[in-house]
């Protein structure tokens, strides 16, 4: 299970995501494959100066035909300019109306430290998430979704939920 999680991880992780705000398929001919993916959408930090915190969802079929995922990935995109975000790997727990879904610990993706060319150092960290795509289901069907990733807290905007609707929806 580990080594299918990682491999998944993997292949999801190294397919270039596409504009905000919009669901987007891809069909790649040589790898006989067909991705489905969200961008990251702000759901925590209300500029690039406050700890941005971004998701994005993404699922990939065989063939050109899109058919209902085994899983979909979850990504996570923060920024500070104080210190590493997460310092280990945060689990991620979500309330989807009130049900508590345990969705484990994330995997980190990526991550560097950029000096922005004036006075300060922007840390820059990417976490990912395998979720049965059932239990996204659960997430995009809620009325209201409160997440804790690690320490930090917040609730998916309307905007997210809608994206996630529509991505889900497109598997059917």
């Amino acid at each position: 299970m580990i080594l299918k999680t990682s491999l998944l991880l993997f292949v999801l992780a190294f397919v270039p995501f596409q504009k905000a705000g919009q669901i987007d398929t891809t069909y790649d001919r040589f790898k006989d494959r067909t991705t489905v993916e969200t961008d990251y959408m702000r759901v925590a930090g209300s500029d690039w100066n406050s700890n941005p915190l971004e998701i994005a969802a993404r699922f990939v079929c065989s063939g050109q035909k899109i058919t209902q995922p085994e899983h979909v990935v979850l990504f996570f995109y923060t920024k500070t300019t104080h210190d590493w975000p997460f310092k280990t790997e945060p689990g991620l727990i979500a309330i989807a109306d009130g049900e508590r879904l345990n969705l484990g610990k994330t995997t980190f993706m990526d991550g560097d430290a950029r000096f922005n060319g004036y006075d300060s150092i922007y840390f820059h960290q990417y976490l990912a998430i395998v979720v049965p795509f059932e239990t996204f289901r659960k997430i995009k069907n809620a009325g209201t979704v409160e997440m804790q990733l690690g320490e930090r807290e917040f609730t998916l905007n309307k905007t997210v939920l809608v994206t996630f609707r529509a991505l889900a929806d497109r598997a059917k």
